[in-house]
Parts: C-alpha cells; sequence; structure tokens
C-alpha cells in the first residue's frame, strides 16, 4: 500500500493448495488517531459482514493492560481496547494464522500477535488475540480496513502453509 485506500481486499486467495495461511502486515499506518484494524472474510458469495467473535488481551509498556471481547459482532478487531497511533513515525503490525479456511465442517479462526505505538499517551502497546468466524462456509478471501479513515501506507503478505 502506498497511497490511502479504505480497504485491502484480497477475494480469492484461499485455495485448496495450502491448509492453513500465515498473515504478515507490517509497517502499517492509519490516516486517523486511535482507530481499530478490522478484518472480514469472503466466501464464495461474497463478503461476510456477521457473526464473528473476538478477543485481544494487550499490555501497554507502562504496565497496563486492557481487554477486549465480542461475542457477535460485524467483523474482527484487533487493537479494540484502545487505538493505534496516526502519527508520522507510528505504524502497527500484525502477524497472525489463518487456520483451514476452506473447511466448511467448523468456524474459521485467525489467531494473531500485534503492536502498535499510540500517539496520545505515547506508550507500546502489544496484543495477543484471535478472530472467529462463526459459520462454516469455505473462506476464500480476506478484507483489511480500520474502523475509520484510511490505511495510507504498509505491506500485507500472505504465505500458504503446507
Amino acid at each position: 500500500i502506498t497511497s490511502g485506500v479504505s480497504s485491502v481486499v484480497l477475494s480469492s486467495v484461499f485455495t485448496d493448495t495450502y491448509r492453513d495461511y500465515l498473515i504478515v502486515c507490517s509497517a502499517m499506518h492509519p490516516a486517523s488517531q486511535d482507530t481499530n484494524f478490522h478484518i472480514r472474510f469472503y466466501n464464495s458469495s461474497g463478503e461476510i459482514s456477521s457473526t464473528y467473535r473476538f478477543i485481544g488481551i494487550a499490555v501497554d509498556d507502562g504496565g497496563s493492560g486492557q481487554n477486549s471481547t465480542s461475542t457477535n459482532d460485524g467483523e474482527g478487531r484487533v487493537f479494540n481496547s484502545r487505538g493505534v497511533g496516526g502519527g508520522s513515525q507510528q505504524a502497527f503490525n500484525v502477524k497472525g494464522t489463518i487456520f483451514y479456511p476452506k473447511n466448511s465442517n467448523h468456524y474459521t479462526h485467525f489467531d494473531y500477535q500485534a503492536s502498535c505505538h499510540n500517539e496520545n499517551d505515547g506508550k507500546n502497546l502489544s496484543e495477543v488475540g484471535s478472530v472467529t468466524y462463526e459459520g462454516t462456509a469455505e473462506i476464500v478471501g480476506i478484507k483489511f480496513f480500520m474502523s475509520s479513515g484510511n490505511i495510507d501506507t504498509g505491506n500485507i503478505k500472505i504465505y500458504g502453509i503446507t
């Protein structure tokens, strides 16, 4: 991503070639301060905007912990307990695994670890969490977007795991 976009959609990235996938989002910079990173999945009919659960457990470099959960949401959320910084030198990173997205017998899970800096309080934040889609449709794609504003810059890589 080299200029502002409202979302990044990789609509046909998950195939039968690989069972699991590593997703690396690095040097992601939001246009707006204190926003959350959102994730939605795609099935063969299109974007899925319901029946997500998420949990995030975070701690900042001041020792303060924040947790965030939801049991029925329109997307998965990263940094939901506090937003990411939008300052010029601030960016966030997310690394996670989506497990067997083409399986139509079980829910789809994306487990991640993430880091960011928040300009408002000057704290670094580390978070681990999980996003679960509570449906059994085969997942073929993924969408990344912010809770508000654009993603200004960043890199998103997806690697198949055999």
